[in-house]
């Protein structure tokens, strides 16, 4: 278990949810349902749309509400955004990375939070679906490993919800994002769009 943040019952507090040393410390809001609601043992990480170049953790608080008054706790996060044209080297996974450390620091929160470690949920829209929808197919994949995700937490995604995107890896600035097209014959790309291509690893 990871330390638990002060949070009382029916509250919200802003968390860091990237292990230390991080490249880019991410943030994002993490709430508890208030005590005259049912409360239940499932933790919802909640990821914001805006085509992963916009948007933030707030533009969701209305379904934020909507879970706590069903009884569940949140965890609505920033990830990592880039700039269409402006980037050196390909995005990919950094974005996936933040999703799956959003799922572990949950996790690694969870006992001191009434929620069950094996009950973790992602809930996405747009590019935020695209990217939990990749957390949500490669859980324990060496691929995205590195100092973005918390050791010896697991980063599996217990259930999924997704609005609005294709999960084949198809996305605008995919030349960008992946570092290449699917034409293209170097070996690192086309690692990159298989990764990104959640359908294709559904039933594995």
């Amino acid at each position: 278990p990871l330390p638990a943040p002060a949070i009382g019952v029916g509250a919200c507090t802003e968390v860091t949810y990237t292990p230390p040393g991080a490249p880019t410390p991410q943030e994002g809001e993490l709430c508890r349902p208030a005590a005259d609601v049912d409360a239940k043992d499932v933790g919802v990480v909640l990821l914001h749309g805006g085509s992963g170049t916009g948007g933030r953790w707030s533009d969701l608080d209305g379904w934020v509400d909507a879970y706590l008054g069903a009884g569940y706790t949140t965890l609505n996060v920033d990830y990592e955004l880039f700039s269409p044209g402006n980037e050196d080297e390909p995005v990919f996974p950094r974005p996936e990375q933040d999703a799956k450390a959003a799922v572990q620091y949950l996790r690694g929160v969870a006992p001191g939070l009434g929620v069950a470690e094996d009950r973790i949920v992602v809930h996405g829209t747009s590019s935020g679906a695209r990217i939990g929808a990749v957390a949500f197919t490669t859980p324990g994949d060496p691929a995205f490993e590195g100092p973005e995700l918390w050791p010896g937490v697991s980063d599996r995604v217990d259930g999924f919800i997704g609005f609005y995107h294709p999960y084949d890896g198809t996305m605008q600035y995919a030349d960008q994002y992946f570092g290449g097209t699917e034409f293209s014959t170097d070996t690192l790309v086309q690692t990159r769009l298989d990764k990104g291509d959640s359908l294709g690893h559904a039933n594995d």
